[in-house]
């Protein structure tokens, strides 16, 4: 086999490993939306993080009844049969965001921030 046709070969498996999963971004945004619409709009009105959780963990639960689409299966089955195939969290927990100081004329501020919006 010459160079060329051992590159060409090369940059055919790369691409085919790269794309198998190039359609899942869409996906996972489009249900990141989905439940954003569905169940954080209006902007639910709660006293605290806690009460938030627990409203989301209730909407969470409505979802693993529903069906998508025309699917034979509910969401909560189809991740009941993918469980078992996750890696399991890290032990020790990490931080989400990083928090930020800064010094103005009228004195200090400080505010957290998401680490993606580093």
């Amino acid at each position: 086999m010459d160079r060329c046709a051992s590159s060409t070969g090369s940059l055919r498996s790369t691409a085919s490993r790269v794309l198998r999963g190039a359609h899942e971004k869409g996906g996972v945004e489009g249900r990141v939306g989905y439940f954003r619409r569905n169940y954080l709009t209006p902007v639910p009105r709660v006293a605290t993080l806690e009460d938030l959780n627990q409203q989301i963990a209730g909407f969470e639960e409505r979802e693993l009844n529903r069906r998508i689409g025309s699917r034979i299966r509910t969401i909560g089955q189809d991740f009941a049969r993918e469980a078992p195939h996750l890696l399991p969290l890290p032990r020790e927990p990490f931080e989400t965001a990083m928090a930020l100081t800064s010094i103005r004329s009228s004195g200090s501020h400080s505010c957290r921030t998401p680490r993606s919006l580093r």
